[in-house]
């Protein structure tokens, strides 16, 4: 097959068309660009022209005045750019400041026009051309010496004084003048004949005001006015908030405000005296702590100064999955600290508090020391972990997740309503068949009514046990006195020194005889943990819940399936007890004993390590309070699995 291409004709035609649509749409472009411009001239013009009829008008003028662009904006009516220009938006290199404007009163309504530019050979504005520049407001700041043009703000009391700006009006003339002062703020004085034609802005705050002169010289009248702005007041400082902030630089937000003066100039942070010198629009950024000065100036000078206290914390912690330390530091203000600290994130592990280097725990920004250093705490994620603790002067003597277990129930005649002990006798053959108990684990059982009996004292068979709660009959009424009693004296005479006794104390009535707490708080005391259950409505809610340990009350509604789920959350927490967990990160190992006879032996992930002294193991140890802990986050460090610890084994050998 033949390809075909373009003929040259044809590529000819494309490149016509395609320069046709380009010559199209940028004409359109230009066009459409060239209306904008000339509809933002207009407005700038409209803009000049109103703000002139406002000046006429604050004024009180009553002739013909004519006055340039620049005039409006030295009196602070118009906003140039920051090199004191407006400029025609349609050329840039047109300055629109020295074109005239004329003002007439007609009909009660100012009225102003645009007129040429009156212009020097040197760029400068001509402001003899002004109709109003006969005489002019000069001003004097009281340490100064000569008057001069009054330009902007000022911080200090001001002189105003009648000036001639030409030789047709002589000194002597302003002299025998009469002159009528007037202000938008209610100021009026009139000065005669052969006076000083001076009066003085005196204010404990700020005037921002325009001042008009009439002067009367013979028979021709002279009109002026100049806007006068004095600010003697410190700017404020609303608020100041240095926002906690971890992943970048951090900046302190200031609310300032100068309320009706000269504006706010910038801030400073200083350790020094505030100064003149050196300050910033921008918010200020934190790089150290300490006392500091926060200075605030206006456009005048005047400065408010506040001490500012700057606290800093760092960090440490391994981020992600590495095992260096990573170091950060951030700062904040006492006054200003409702913020979560840092939580970091690593590769098997869960972060759990802030420690300081005292080994106390830190909450939050309100209880540390300035220049804080904390270090991260860490828990190990999922972690499966056995222990064969074993005697120094025995062997073969194996204590694994033992659990001393004490059932006391009640067989009152109420329990036979609603099947409750029916059920009772399900959910407690269940406990007893959990995997969660390993050998050596005890089985007591308790039943009582109006007294108690102990059925069964350190049973190790678990269908001796069940075949005993299976056995239980109703009948008399409640003595939860005598049920306690039962199990205190088990527990001091046959369980002494053991580890991990759980009582589950369950009944669905009151105790008749009357509910001592003493035996109940000794039970307590003696147990890891107390369990109590209430069955049914009617059942004394306090003094169950007084028996319990905190937190370990449960209400079984009737029926069989309320009393599985509390059974099977029991059974969980007991498991949870028990077994050595990764969660804290730390398991005790109390009077921990090593030598060359009786060694340390530890399998990390399945791989074999042993210790034949304390010296060995001191680095995978944590101390505290005179109790060895083998710290799991310290052995995935030194074996460098970078979260990646999965299971520990260990045997190690205790003195009694």
């Amino acid at each position: 097959m033949k390809n075909k291409g373009f003929t040259l004709v044809e590529l000819i035609a494309v490149i016509v068309i395609i320069a046709l649509v380009l010559a199209l749409t940028t004409g359109i472009f230009i066009g459409v660009r060239k209306n904008i411009l000339e509809q933002v001239y207009e407005n700038t013009i409209n803009d000049i022209l109103t703000k002139a009829e406002s000046y006429a008008k604050e004024t009180g003028m009553t002739g013909t005045i004519d006055i340039n662009v620049d005039f409006l904006i030295k009196n602070g009516y118009l906003k140039a750019d920051d090199d004191k220009y407006i400029y025609d938006p349609r050329n840039k290199d047109n300055k629109l400041n020295c074109y005239m404007i004329h003002i007439i009163l007609k009909d009660q309504e100012y009225e102003a026009t645009l007129l040429d530019k009156k212009e020097n050979k040197d760029g400068t504005c001509n402001e003899n051309s002004f109709n109003t520049s006969e005489v002019n407001i000069f001003c004097r700041v009281d340490n100064e010496e000569n008057f001069h043009e009054c330009n902007g703000w000022y911080n200090n009391n001001l002189t105003l004084k009648i000036v001639s700006n030409n030789n047709k009006i002589t000194e002597e003339d302003i002299k025998m003048s009469e002159v009528e002062y007037s202000s938008l703020n209610g100021y009026y004085e009139l000065l005669k004949k052969d006076s000083s034609k001076e009066i003085t802005v005196k204010t404990d705050t700020v005037v921002d005001t325009i001042y008009t002169a009439l002067v009367k010289i013979n028979d021709k009248n002279y009109t002026v006015s100049q806007k006068i702005s004095v600010d003697k007041e410190n700017p404020i400082i609303i608020s100041k908030k240095l926002d906690v902030v971890y992943n970048k630089g951090q900046e302190l937000k200031l609310n300032t405000t100068d309320l009706s003066g000269s504006g706010i100039k910038g801030y400073q942070l200083t350790k020094t005296e505030c100064t003149k010198d050196n300050y910033s629009k921008n918010l200020i950024k934190i790089t150290s702590s300490g006392k500091f000065n926060l200075c605030v100036m206006d456009n005048v000078g005047n400065i408010t100064k506040q001490e500012v206290n700057i606290s800093k914390i760092t960090f440490n912690y391994n981020n992600v999955s590495s095992t260096d330390i990573i170091t950060k530091s951030i700062y904040y203000m006492k006054e200003d600290c409702e913020y979560p600290l840092l939580t970091p994130v690593r590769n098997g592990y869960l972060f759990d508090y802030w420690e300081n280097l005292e080994g106390n725990r830190v909450y939050d920004l309100k209880t540390i020391k300035d220049d804080e250093v904390v270090n991260a705490k860490w828990n190990i994620l999922d972690v499966d972990t056995k222990a064969d603790r074993i005697d120094k002067g025995t062997t073969g003597v194996k204590i694994e997740n033992r659990v001393n277990l004490i059932l006391v129930l009640d067989i009152s005649g109420s329990m036979s309503s609603n099947s409750r002990l029916t059920n009772l006798k399900e959910v407690s053959n269940n406990l007893i068949d959990s995997t969660s108990f390993d050998a050596g684990s005890t089985i007591s059982v308790i039943s009582f009514d109006d007294t108690a009996t102990t059925l069964l004292t350190k049973g190790t068979d678990p269908a001796t046990a069940k075949s005993i709660i299976n056995g239980l009959s109703t009948k008399g009424s409640t003595s939860f006195n005598s049920g306690l009693t039962n199990a205190n004296n088990l527990i001091t005479n046959y369980l002494a020194g053991e580890d991990n006794i759980f009582v589950i104390f369950v009944s669905d009535g009151y105790d008749n005889s009357g509910y001592s707490p003493s035996i109940g708080k000794e039970v307590k005391e003696k147990a890891k943990t107390v369990y109590s259950i209430g069955i049914g409505s009617d059942v004394s809610t306090h003094d169950l819940i007084d028996i319990a340990s905190p937190n370990c009350y449960f209400n079984a509604s009737e029926g069989l399936e309320s009393l599985k789920e509390i059974f099977t959350k029991i059974q969980e927490e007991i498991r949870e007890e028990v077994t050595y967990r990764s969660k804290n990160g730390l398991i005790p190992l109390p009077n921990l004993y090593v030598d060359e006879n009786n060694k340390f032996a530890l399998f990390v992930n399945n791989e074999e390590h042993v210790f034949s002294s304390m010296d060995e193991i001191r680095e995978i140890l944590t101390i505290n309070e005179g109790i060895y802990n083998l710290d799991l986050v310290k052995i995935d460090n030194k074996y460098k699995l970078n979260g990646n610890l999965k299971s520990i084994e260990f045997t190690y050998y205790y003195n009694k």
